[in-house]
């Protein structure tokens, strides 16, 4: 079975995995952490075929870099073993939108329902997924 996982960087940095069948996706696992290394033993534990993370936009000349970190620090605990896809912050309002916020509910962390979101709109689009579902383990 095929597997996508998402980050989505910041102070927080928020991660999803769902595993695809055929026209269904469903979320096995979603959360939240501060600490770079986890980057690699996620990804080492759940293997995805796809890896996505929430691109960066300067939006304001405050701004905060600490996502501009987490993408480098992505970067370089992948390395070349996944090919990286970005994702626009756009995304995340489609997720909602198109399925509404009770199918997160069951997504505790803020982080972990964002990079959900990221997730949902890119298979939704890219894959012509329509069927998703939580159910963390």
């Amino acid at each position: 079975m095929k597997r996508a996982m998402c980050f989505d960087p910041g102070v927080t940095t928020g991660y999803s995995v769902v595993e695809l069948g055929d026209d269904w996706a469903t979320v096995i696992d979603a959360g939240e952490f501060n600490e770079f290394h986890l980057v690699r033993s996620l990804v080492d534990k759940y293997q995805p075929d796809y890896l996505l993370y929430e691109s960066f936009h300067l939006v304001s000349t405050a701004i905060d870099k600490t996502p501009i970190e987490v993408i480098g620090a992505i970067k370089a605990l992948i390395g070349a073993d996944y090919p990286l896809i970005a994702v626009p912050p756009a995304s995340r309002k489609f997720a909602v939108v198109r399925y509404g916020k009770p199918m997160f509910k069951d997504i505790s962390s803020v982080h972990g329902k964002a990079a959900t979101h990221h997730l949902v709109a890119w298979l939704y689009h890219k894959h012509a997924y329509r069927n998703f579902r939580v159910n963390l383990q």
